[in-house]
C-alpha cells in the first residue's frame, strides 16, 4: 500500500467512524425516547450483570433483538415525520403558487369581462381576500360626562360658590 492509498484509507475510514458515531447517537436518542426507562434499564442489566442469565424464551440476546426492532421502527417513523413534514411544505408552497396564479387571472378576467355583465357578476362572487383576518371594529369610547366647572370666588370653597351662584 502506498501512503496516499493508506492516508486516503485513514481518511475514509474516519469519515466512516464519525458517521457512524453521529448514526449511533442519534439511534441512541431516538432509543432512549422510544423505549420506556424501566425497560431500557431491564435490558440494561441483561446486556451486563444479568448477560448470562437465560429465562425461558428472555435472555440478553432476545432483549437486545426487541430493543433493536423498537428502535429501528422509531427511526422509520422519525424519517417519516420529517418526510411528511417537508412534503407538507412543498404543498403549502404549491398552494401559494397557485392561489397567487388565481388571483393575477382574476384580475385580467375581470378586465377581460367588462362588457359582460354576466361574466363580470359571476367574476365578482369570486373573493380572494376571505383569508386575511378581518380589522376588528373599532368600538367608540365614550366620554364621560365633564363636570361642570365650579366657579370659585375669592376665598369661597367650590360648594358655597355653587350655593351663592343660584
Amino acid at each position: 500500500m502506498t501512503k496516499e492509498t493508506k492516508l486516503e484509507s485513514v481518511s475514509l475510514t474516519s469519515i466512516a467512524t464519525a458517521s457512524a458515531e453521529t448514526a449511533s447517537a442519534d439511534s441512541a436518542s431516538i432509543a432512549s425516547a422510544s423505549i420506556d426507562t424501566p425497560t431500557a434499564e431491564l435490558v440494561k442489566l441483561f446486556g451486563g450483570p444479568l448477560a448470562k442469565v437465560q429465562f425461558p424464551g428472555i435472555d440478553a440476546s432476545v432483549l437486545t433483538q426487541a430493543s433493536e426492532r423498537v428502535t429501528s421502527q422509531a427511526t422509520e417513523v422519525e424519517r417519516l415525520r420529517v418526510a411528511l413534514s417537508e412534503a407538507r411544505a412543498a404543498l403549502e408552497a404549491e398552494q401559494r403558487a397557485l392561489r397567487d396564479t388565481a388571483r393575477q387571472a382574476h384580475a385580467y378576467a375581470r378586465v377581460y369581462a367588462m362588457d359582460n355583465e354576466e361574466l363580470t357578476q359571476s367574476l365578482e362572487a369570486i373573493i380572494f381576500d376571505t383569508d386575511k383576518p378581518k380589522a376588528a371594529k373599532k368600538t367608540r369610547a365614550r366620554r364621560s360626562k365633564a363636570k361642570t366647572p365650579q366657579l370659585m370666588l375669592d376665598n369661597e370653597a367650590p360648594a358655597q360658590a355653587a350655593g351663592s351662584a343660584g
